[in-house]
């Protein structure tokens, strides 16, 4: 597949994802969440809410920016089916490695309590991301 048809496909199943998404009821702040464009950091609630896709590049960000002391939600969203992003693993926050099924977002939350940079990596450790928090 040509690299253009390949994001093509890829934008055109995280929309899919989007919009199954929401014909699910849930709360406002999972609405808002998975409308977000990937890795765009929204306050919501006073809940920071970051969105990551999971595909073919690794994880889209791969970089994000937190504020310690604000919690912080996750919408991550597997577009690719290679084994190895079947999980996300943020060991630095105590979170267990969290299952990621293909074109599904997951939410989970986690508290950055401290400032420095941490690394969130796939379930085979090969891909991964960093987060920096703040002050």
């Amino acid at each position: 597949m040509l690299p253009c048809s390949r994001v093509l496909v890829t934008v055109l199943l995280a929309l899919t994802a989007t919009a199954c998404a929401n014909d699910a009821p849930q709360a406002s702040v999972d609405a808002a969440a998975t409308a977000a464009r990937p890795g765009a950091v929204e306050m919501v609630d006073g809940v920071q809410v970051v969105t990551l896709t999971a595909g073919p590049t690794g994880f889209v960000p791969n970089e994000i920016t937190l504020t310690a002391g604000v919690p912080a939600r996750f919408v991550v969203t597997r577009t690719d089916p290679s084994t190895c992003l079947e999980q996300i693993q943020l060991a630095d926050f105590g979170l267990e490695p969290v299952d990621l099924p293909l074109n599904e977002p997951v939410r989970f939350d986690v508290m950055p309590t401290e400032t420095g940079t941490f690394t969130f990596v796939c379930g085979m450790e090969m891909q991964q991301g960093t987060i920096v928090v703040t002050a």
